[in-house]
């Protein structure tokens, strides 16, 4: 009787491969211990010299490129901060010299006249369509409508036409349609002067009239306070008339105090 004979299993074709493998890096294991150990190093170490040297100029090269990218780091957190400090000196400095200039400007409103009060501007002229400003005085203040109001310099610049409280409100001579009558202050001749804002004045000369650039202009009951100077004289128009125009001697936009005489 003929028995059928059992097939032969196939070989897994990977197993050998596999285990090949798996040996290898064992030896390979047991190897760079030896190493490490000095055990065999004559014979090994020329061997694995190659593989030594490249992980010592990987490592140094990556090493290398890390210290700089910290270091890259550190000083940009350091200029930062440094940029942060001067920063911060700049707005001290700043602030500094406006204490300064506020200083020197009430120094000069009071050195200049003992009449009177010094009051602070809130507002400038540019902020309204005529020369009006607000003005902060003390909650004891003796200031009334109508007081005359000086700058720095004792330039007279307007009256007071309000007040509420702590608050004045101060119109300038030089608002827009205004009229004020001055004088020359070189020959007393009286000019009708005409504000066209910003801090200036117009008025129509006659043809005779002996006037230049740089003449002062002065309120006839306040003869030792500047109005104005002179900044242009317009050649003669066709009626022999001919366009003076004034300005305050300081600039109305940047004040930061006043004074308000009472005794007017």
């Amino acid at each position: 009787m003929n028995y059928p004979l059992k097939p032969k299993q196939r070989k897994n074709p990977n197993v050998k491969p596999a285990l090949i493998i798996t040996v290898g890096v064992f030896c390979l294991i047991i190897l760079f211990s030896l190493i490490q150990k000095n055990s065999s190093f004559s014979i090994l170490g020329p061997l694995m010299s190659p593989f030594w040297k490249g992980e010592q100029v990987t490592g140094n090269f990556f090493g290398t490129h890390f210290e700089i990218l910290r270091n890259k780091e550190t000083l940009l957190t350091e200029n930062t901060v440094l940029r942060q400090k001067l920063a911060d000196l700049s707005t001290l400095s700043l602030e500094r010299d406006a204490l300064i200039l506020e200083n020197n400007q009430l120094k000069s409103l009071r050195s200049e006249s003992s009449d009177g009060e010094v009051a602070r501007i809130l507002t400038n002229p540019s902020q309204s369509f005529y020369d009006l400003v607000t003005a902060e005085v003390t909650s004891n203040s003796q200031v009334i409508v109508g007081d005359i109001v000086f700058g720095p310099g004792n330039t007279v610049l307007g009256t007071v036409v309000d007040r509420s409280g702590t608050l004045v409100h101060i119109r300038f001579y030089s608002s827009a349609g205004i009229e004020t009558l001055a004088q020359l202050a070189k020959n007393g001749t009286a000019i009708d002067l005409t504000g066209q804002g910003g801090g200036g004045f117009i008025f129509p000369a006659p043809r005779d009239l002996d006037i230049a650039v740089g003449d002062i202009v002065i309120l006839p009951a306040l003869k030792t306070s500047v109005l104005g100077t002179v900044q242009a004289v317009e050649p003669l128009r066709a009626d022999s008339f001919k366009n003076v125009y004034i300005s305050f001697p300081l600039n109305i936009f940047s004040l930061t105090f006043v004074r308000i005489s009472h005794g007017h």
